[in-house]
């Protein structure tokens, strides 16, 4: 009787408020069940039975909500959570591997992860765009299944966040890994309650697969880092609020944030610039304004070697000499600066206004012939915590060696 006032009843209301609150109830259910089956005991239980049985029909359900335009935080983050919990669900009942396969393919193709036309979940075609007009006018089905280039019914914007993180797994393949970047996207305040947090955190709800901390994550991601700092910094400046505040939460939660996001994107910033540039002239709209975005924020402090060294080409193609030079990315950024100034899209514009100024900083910084390479202290502003104590260590070792070779 519950679970058919929750699908059949308030899921199809057109009160958003009763809409909103069946992601918390459906989120308790799961959770539960998850839970329990840890203890292989109570997995022969009539109520995880019932919801086993209708395991695909709660991911429906959670999608649905999670790109619901009137949804608040609290219910997207229940989603998030309510879909791990499905996924420790599966894994804890033993179901069959083509069971939690066609879980994870469901949540992906829901996510845009696969796509028959152009290669791109943001294109669609008339057919796509009318049945999407016609379902965001009527009540959503929760039994119908999600087409090709993404889940009937939503727009192109709803799952931005989600989408980036299913690539995110992909690109790693990994399909387990989604999970936890779900779980590393929540930030509401109430998961931080003494009385909720043992109850839905990873650990619990995924069982096994669950994680301790974001750390085990990070060594998980870490052989990906290089194609994956793009991409989530791309989506850190989307023009879709909730998908900016999503990733950064994820952003945050994966490299710390400050100086250690600052040194990570060090590591790996030729290669993100060469992808964010490559993104900037991209026929995706959306695209151009995150690339342009993020390529604002990486450029600023950079010095003539961090760009690539070298010497002077005024050929930004690199034919004249060999690999790609400071002075060719420059020129690339110069020319992806003007075409997002001219762009047809006013996003584009903007953030193609934000990158002139800092493009404009940069070029006269480096062809200031007063200004020499960053100094000591201007390195140290971008350091992480731990490099600073390490070279301090250092700094001690060798005036104690100093010292005890003068005496």
């Amino acid at each position: 009787h519950i679970l058919y006032t929750l699908f059949e009843r308030e899921l199809k209301s057109s009160n958003p408020m009763k809409k909103n609150s069946c992601a918390p109830v459906m989120l308790a259910i799961v959770g539960h069940a998850s839970r329990l089956c840890i203890d292989t005991i109570f997995s022969q239980r009539a109520m995880i039975q019932e919801v086993i049985k209708f395991m695909v029909r709660f991911q429906n359900n959670f999608i649905h909500l999670l790109s619901h335009p009137k949804a608040t935080q609290l219910t997207r983050e229940c989603c998030c959570r309510g879909i791990a919990a499905l996924r420790g669900l599966s894994t804890a009942i033993s179901t069959p591997a083509t069971e939690t396969e066609s879980l994870n393919s469901r949540l992906l193709k829901a996510f845009c992860e696969t796509s028959n036309y152009g290669g791109s979940a943001m294109i669609e075609t008339e057919a796509q765009a009318r049945e999407r007009r016609d379902g965001e006018a009527s009540n959503f089905d929760a039994t119908t299944s999600a087409e090709v280039g993404g889940t009937s019914g939503l727009s192109e914007a709803a799952l931005g966040a989600y989408r980036e993180m299913a690539s995110a797994a992909v690109s790693c393949d990994r399909p387990d890994v989604l999970y936890s970047l779900m779980m590393l996207s929540t930030s509401h305040e109430i998961w931080s309650r003494h009385e909720v947090r043992d109850l839905y955190c990873s650990k619990s709800i995924l069982g096994k697969n669950g994680a301790n901390d974001t750390e085990e994550i990070r060594i998980a991601l870490r052989p990906h880092l290089g194609e994956l700092i793009p991409r989530l910094l791309r989506a850190c400046n989307d023009p879709n609020k909730q998908t900016r505040e999503q990733m950064s939460n994820l952003w945050t939660a994966l490299t710390g944030g400050g100086a250690e996001s600052r040194a990570l994107i060090s590591q790996h910033f030729l290669k993100t610039m060469d992808i964010l540039i490559e993104e900037a002239g991209s026929k995706l709209w959306r695209a151009r304004v995150g690339a342009c975005g993020a390529l604002a924020e990486i450029i600023v402090g950079r010095s003539w070697g961090e760009l690539g060294g070298g010497g002077v080409d005024i050929d930004d193609e690199g034919t004249g000499m060999k690999g790609v030079t400071a002075s060719i990315r420059l020129l690339r950024l110069w020319r992806i600066t003007m075409r997002a100034l001219d762009d047809v899209r006013t996003p584009v514009r903007e953030r193609g206004d934000t990158l002139g100024r800092g493009v404009r900083a940069l070029t006269i910084r480096l062809c200031d012939p007063k200004a020499v390479e960053n100094t000591k202290e201007e390195e140290e502003v971008y350091l992480s915590n731990a490099e600073r104590k390490r070279r301090e260590k250092e700094s001690e070792i060798t005036s104690e060696y100093a010292a005890t070779v003068s005496l």
